[in-house]
């Protein structure tokens, strides 16, 4: 089958969805062993291999002529001595290997509830994810039409206490996507995304909800958008997982990834994820930047400041489109630009757990 490996469907689940009428998983050998090793999608205490290691997999693998699927039959003294694996990567695949039974059971429930099951091996992951590197999430699980996430996206984030000039910057931005046809890629957060999301869906557009947790609560929610091929959802980790504020800021990344450009609509200096995710973006240059012109929110203040494209609301009300408006504006900004100020990573997390960060902006 060259190569895949295919997993049986028990029933068949009636959609109105064509192309998930009779969808089964289908996935290469190389996909199995990294889901196996690397994925989350089984619940078990035994420690999964880090991207980094496996990065380390392939590139020895490469080097001793085998395809990292081999791994997941080899004992340890072959991956010390054939491969070149140290010790503990080798004790570590050997515990992963007892779980291929329960990786098994884990995809035939997926499939049962029409999830799909992408990684870096398929020809179907996302293309767009593949710009952001050793970054790119190794796993993905989706529901819906995972073509819609092959287009040019774009994103909108923003605080998720919105007043009345908020919500209405919103719907403007919403208004010119809708006439330029591009897809919406938001993360699932209450106030501007979900606005965003809901606006774009109620406009017929196409619409990609990337989410790190509670994903079974957006399929039910979003149920009608999906059957109608005009949403998918997507995540990098379980389909069952709960909040993990180092999820969330993955996921924030991977958005970044898969969008030409990302719109701020508001946030303040040092207040939650859209502001954190909007320095880290800055330094790393995974997508473009379009803040919005207030002096409401210090943040937008800050990142314009930056040099970061900004955009006013005669802008929202002119026919010049967002890529002109992303043309007109933008600066370049030096990577090594002292003037850029940023928390740490860890510093963001022990700020965010305590003041709830599903709390802030």
């Amino acid at each position: 089958m060259n190569g895949h490996f295919f997993i049986p469907k028990l029933y068949d689940i009636m959609t109105c969805k064509k192309e998930y009428k009779n969808m089964k998983l289908q996935l290469t050998l190389n996909s199995l062993a990294l889901i196996l090793c690397c994925g989350d999608l089984i619940p078990s205490s035994t420690q999964p291999i880090s991207t980094q290691e496996w990065q380390e997999i392939e590139k020895k693998s490469k080097s001793a002529h085998k395809e990292p699927s081999m791994i997941t039959g080899m004992s340890i003294d072959t991956l010390t001595q054939i491969i070149g694996l140290d010790e503990f990567t080798a004790h570590k695949i050997e515990k992963r290997q007892k779980l291929l039974p329960d990786l098994f059971y884990a995809l035939q429930n997926l499939e049962n509830q029409d999830i799909g099951v992408t990684t870096i091996y398929e020809e179907d992951y996302p293309a767009s994810l593949r710009v952001l590197g050793t970054k790119m999430p190794l796993v993905i699980s989706y529901i819906g039409d995972l073509s819609l996430s092959y287009g040019v996206n774009i994103s909108v984030a923003g605080p998720q206490m919105m007043n009345k000039t908020m919500r209405h910057v919103t719907k403007e931005i919403m208004k010119k996507i809708s006439k330029e046809g591009y897809t919406v890629v938001v993360g699932g957060s209450k106030g501007v995304e979900e606005l965003a999301l809901r606006t774009q869906l109620t406009n017929n557009g196409n619409a990609v909800l990337f989410v790190a947790d509670h994903m079974f609560d957006k399929i039910r929610l979003y149920s009608k958008y999906i059957k109608q091929n005009k949403l998918v959802i997507m995540t990098a980790n379980d389909p069952y997982a709960l909040f993990d504020v180092t999820h969330a800021l993955d996921k924030n990344l991977y958005i970044c990834g898969m969008v030409f450009a990302q719109i701020v609509t508001g946030t303040h200096i040092g207040s939650g994820p859209v502001w954190f995710t909007s320095i880290q973006n800055i330094h790393s240059h995974w997508t473009r930047q379009l803040v919005y012109e207030t002096l409401d929110y210090s943040g937008n203040i800050r990142l314009i400041e930056m040099g970061e494209a900004h955009f006013t609301d005669e802008d929202l009300k002119s026919e010049v489109t967002l890529a002109e408006i992303l043309d007109n504006h933008e600066t370049v900004i030096k990577k090594d630009d002292p003037s850029i100020d940023q928390m740490t990573i860890f510093e963001f997390i022990e700020d965010k757990c305590e003041t709830k960060i599903n709390q802030n902006v």
